[in-house]
């Protein structure tokens, strides 16, 4: 037993498994971050980390026209929007597969994983409003749902995706570089999951049940752009990643 795990060892040690690691910073598309790698097998490297996206917040100021409720019209042609990208950030495990272990080129596979949001809203309707208003006043739209806000007048919708996104790419270096102190990767690849939008329980449908965000609660007049996001199946990653060997 004694030899077989010797033999076992000296077998890790001359192939290089799990006896190196290198850390280091990423920035990509899911924002910036940082990674850990280790070698499993020539052909096969791990890595896992945590990125967030940078800025977190993006404002501007959308016209949604005009919608008419019970007791009068509601001019929504410039309500202030904020949209947060990411909130709460990503984590990730990833496989390097090299076919040529000495070729930098490289398959990637793995999870990426977070809140299950992949953007979150809000549209200021406190000045379009009168604060008796607010969580009370609902107006519809052609498909039977209606809108109302939150008490601060204030309608909050998420765009979500599964908590847990495949990841499939390709890539060029290596993550762990035992002959250099410092290497460069490059991956491209997509996640896998389709959007759904959701409002807070303030989108709701006929029977008072809340409903998903599309193009028809909106009637349309956001140009289909709703539709058009929840159809996509895959969403493009691109990251460049700068290692320094630990160990």
């Amino acid at each position: 037993m004694v030899a077989l795990s010797l033999s076992l060892m000296g077998f890790a040690q001359d192939k290089q498994l799990f006896n190196h690691l290198s850390i280091g910073p990423t920035i990509g598309v899911d924002g910036i971050g940082i990674e850990v790698a280790t070698p499993v097998t020539p052909y096969v490297q791990l890595r896992a980390g945590y990125s967030i996206f940078v800025p977190t917040t993006m404002h501007a100021t959308l016209n949604f026209g005009t919608y008419q409720t019970s007791s009068r019209t509601l001019d929504l042609s410039n309500v202030p929007v904020s949209i947060g990208v990411m909130p709460g950030g990503l984590g990730k495990i990833l496989a390097d597969i090299y076919p040529w272990p000495n070729i930098p080129f490289h398959f990637a596979a793995g999870l990426f994983f977070g809140s299950g949001k992949w953007a979150s809203g809000s549209a200021d309707l406190s000045k379009v409003l009168t604060p008796d208003e607010y969580a009370t006043l609902a107006f519809g739209f052609n498909n039977g749902a209606t809108i109302s806000s939150d008490k601060n007048g204030f309608v909050n919708i998420d765009a979500k995706i599964g908590n847990v996104l495949p990841y499939i790419g390709i890539g060029f270096g290596h993550a762990v570089n035992t002959d250099q102190l410092v290497s460069v990767t490059f991956d491209m690849g997509v996640l896998i999951g389709k959007v759904h939008t959701q409002s807070y329980n303030y989108i709701r449908d006929e029977a008072g049940t809340p409903v998903d965000l599309n193009s028809a609660a909106l009637d349309n007049k956001d140009k289909g752009y709703l539709d058009i996001l929840h159809k996509i199946p895959v969403y493009p990653m691109l990251k460049l990643n700068v290692f320094f060997n630990v160990f």
